[in-house]
């Protein structure tokens, strides 16, 4: 069923032969690492879902996928190419492998933001509603293999389609437990590591010689890691980030988080002076979240306070004069692992810790501030 947005006038038909500006709501009752991997070659991409149901919209001609060496940089990325009757668009190209989640969301958001062109458009296997009414608010363009899509060609045609459900429940991220993402975020911390025997590996990441054994050969199933014969090498940090952020949010942080508290200090800069006191060097902790990325960047300040304790007793609170409470100001978290504390300024966690708590914050402000951290903290050869 077609329903035309009230903001602009209806179309006639599927036909894209209409010459003016089209909206429609249609309700229903590793693609690109392929492209890439042949870039020199800028073939076509090969029959997939995502473009089979973007050609389905009344006002495509053609579509086609290719790859596109940036003039500067190594990386290759994947740009997609729609022919309507107005003439040609590029978008670049964003693909998940694995379910999309509230934090990747957010983490995809931060990275926009700066880089607003070409507009991106995000292929996953599927986007619920939730999730694309998270994508649909920032403006970001995306398509799903079930049917789900919105698309904007700079306001000349806007599709958006919904309502197309998943038949069966996708995998968890990455298909790890909460030790996996702890090993993921030491080889983000440091990616030499994946050049060390397993053990030492697993010694680094705080977790067994079996897990560090299973999560590297996934990593290099999924591509994420290439071994040589000498070496292994990451080779996609972004997707394992956002691997990571997933994992993350729904298996390690439920984990280490301690509770949320409030305590009798007039503001934040009250509250972390007396907290420094009252750990001072007795205890191994350091900031997180704004209050980290605030000593960083000097730009964001939020009025909640990420602490993270590596190993918070029970009386620690008591002693920080910090009662539960739902909407505290306090956070107490544990951390990932012995290299969170690996902090670019005293007292702060790694930058990648950081950023993920603010990312999963999701306000505004906290995301222009990760995707500042990101840009000047986090980057990988």
């Amino acid at each position: 069923m077609i329903h035309t947005a009230p903001t602009v006038p209806n179309i006639a038909s599927a036909s894209p032969t209409h010459d003016r500006e089209e909206s429609f709501i249609i309700k229903s009752c590793s693609l690109v690492m392929n492209v890439l991997a042949y870039w020199t070659m800028a073939a076509p991409l090969q029959p997939s879902p995502y473009l089979d149901n973007l050609r389905s919209l009344p006002f495509v001609r053609s579509v086609g996928l290719r790859a596109d060496r940036p003039r500067s940089g190594p990386a290759a990325a994947a740009v997609l190419e729609l022919t309507t009757p107005r003439g040609k668009a590029k978008l670049r190209v964003e693909e998940k492998t694995s379910h999309l989640t509230l934090g990747v969301a957010r983490d995809i958001i931060a990275r926009v933001a700066s880089r607003p062109t070409p507009p991106l458009i995000l292929f996953a296997p599927y986007v619920s509603a939730e999730m694309a009414a998270v994508l649909l608010h920032q403006g970001i363009n995306f398509v799903d293999k079930v049917g789900n899509c919105h698309l904007n060609l700079g306001g000349s045609y806007v599709a958006h389609v919904e309502g197309h459900k998943m038949r069966r429940p996708l995998a968890a991220p990455g298909g790890m437990r909460a030790p996996g993402f702890r090993l993921v975020f030491a080889l983000l911390v440091e990616p030499e590591l994946l050049n060390s025997p397993t053990r030492h590996i697993a010694q680094a990441a705080g977790v067994s010689l079996g897990t560090a054994s299973n999560v590297l050969r996934r990593l290099e199933h999924d591509r994420m890691v290439v071994r040589t014969k000498s070496r292994r090498q990451l080779v996609r940090p972004d997707d394992l980030i956002e691997r990571w952020i997933a994992g993350y949010a729904e298996t390690l942080r439920p984990q280490i988080f301690v509770g949320r508290f409030q305590t009798p200090d007039k503001d934040p800069p009250s509250l972390e002076d007396r907290v420094a006191a009252l750990l001072g060097r007795d205890w191994t902790w350091a900031w997180g979240g704004a209050a980290a990325a605030f000593r960083l960047t000097k730009h964001y300040r939020s009025d909640e306070t990420v602490l993270h304790v590596e190993a918070a007793t029970s009386d620690l609170p008591k002693r920080l004069k910090a009662l539960p409470h739902r909407a505290g100001r306090l956070i107490l978290l544990g951390v990932p692992g012995p290299l969170a504390f690996r902090g670019n300024m005293p007292r702060t966690v790694h930058p990648l810790l950081i950023y993920t708590e603010l990312v999963l914050t999701g306000s505004d402000r906290a995301r222009e501030a990760a995707s500042e951290l990101r840009e000047r903290f986090l980057s990988f050869p």
